[in-house]
C-alpha cells in the first residue's frame, strides 16, 4: 500500500510539473553558446610563410640566374623590382600589422578544419572589442601549422609574445634589405 501512495505520488508530481522535474534542462544547456573569435598574430603568419612552400622565392631566384645567364636585362630588372617588392611587403607583414590575406589564401583550404578544431566561429586578424557574448581565443599556433615552419621560425613566432609591433611609419622608411 505504501508503495501505491508513493507512486501515485510520483505520478501527480510529475503530472503537474509537465515532467519538468526530471526533463528540467541544465542552467548550461539554457546559456546561449558564445561567439567564438579566433584571433591570430599576423607577424606568425608571414614568419611561417617565409620559409614554407608557399614562398615562390626559390623558385623566382632559379628564374634570375637563367635570366642573369641569357644577359636578358629586362627579366633580370623584372624579377629583382619583383624581389624587393616582395621583400618589403613581407617586412610589413613580419614586423608591423599589414595584412597577410595573401598568404593565408595559401592555406584557405585548412580554415575550415582548423576553424572546427579550434572550436571557433570566426578567424579575425584582430579583434578591437568584443561584447560580453563573445569569447575571443587566439589560434596562431593552429593557423600556423599547415605552412610547416622550421624549429627556428617556430621559436621567432614563440617570442613574437614579447616583440612589440613597429609602427608603420618606421616601416614604410625601411629599405627592403634591412
Amino acid at each position: 500500500m505504501k508503495i501505491r501512495h508513493c507512486l501515485f505520488a510520483v505520478v501527480l508530481l510529475f503530472a503537474f510539473t509537465g515532467g519538468a522535474v526530471l526533463a528540467a534542462p541544465s542552467a548550461a544547456a539554457d546559456a546561449p553558446r558564445k561567439l567564438r573569435v579566433g584571433i591570430y598574430d599576423s607577424r606568425a603568419i608571414s614568419i611561417a610563410y617565409a620559409s614554407s612552400k608557399y614562398n615562390p622565392v626559390a623558385e623566382k631566384m632559379k628564374e634570375l640566374k637563367a635570366a642573369e645567364a641569357a644577359h636578358d636585362t629586362t627579366r633580370v630588372a623584372e624579377l629583382k623590382a619583383w624581389g624587393e617588392s616582395l621583400q618589403q611587403k613581407l617586412h610589413w607583414q613580419g614586423f608591423g600589422r599589414y595584412p597577410v590575406d595573401d598568404l593565408l589564401a595559401c592555406i584557405q583550404p585548412e580554415l575550415p578544419r582548423i576553424a572546427r578544431e579550434a572550436d571557433v566561429d570566426v578567424i579575425a586578424a584582430t579583434v578591437e572589442f568584443a561584447a560580453p557574448g563573445v569569447e575571443v581565443v587566439d589560434i596562431t599556433n593552429r593557423l600556423v601549422e599547415p605552412y610547416h615552419p622550421p624549429e627556428r621560425a617556430k621559436k621567432w613566432i614563440a617570442d613574437l609574445k614579447h616583440v612589440p609591433r613597429v609602427p608603420f611609419e618606421t616601416l614604410d622608411k625601411m629599405k627592403a634589405d634591412e
